[in-house]
């Protein structure tokens, strides 16, 4: 389970790199601001493309990682409010502890 998903992320990956390698983008000239030429367009520089889908995966590594901590968070409350609500009420719980 966990080495399918290692596989499946790297070949996404380098799938990303080999199509922004592909992509032409247009830099911008401060110079020449105004003026329309053949030469703004560039490729992406593949270490440049390779540091930013680094820098992504730990941005949503930290991102994955407290959304987990907010959903057990939000089941542990809502856990301990249904206990509050069934002992007040004389209700069955719905979450069996």
């Amino acid at each position: 389970m966990w080495s399918h998903d290692v596989v499946a992320n790297s070949i996404g990956l380098a799938g990303d790199l080999k199509l922004g390698q592909y992509l032409k983008v247009r830099f911008i000239s401060f110079g020449n601001i105004g003026s329309r030429c053949s030469r703004c367009f560039g490729k992406i520089p593949p270490r440049a493309m390779f540091l930013s889908q680094i820098w992504g995966t730990i941005i949503g590594m930290f991102k994955n990682r407290l959304c987990l901590i907010f959903v057990r968070l939000t089941l542990s409350i809502a856990r301990v409010l249904c206990k509050l609500w069934c002992v007040k009420w004389g209700a069955r719980s719905q979450f069996q502890s």
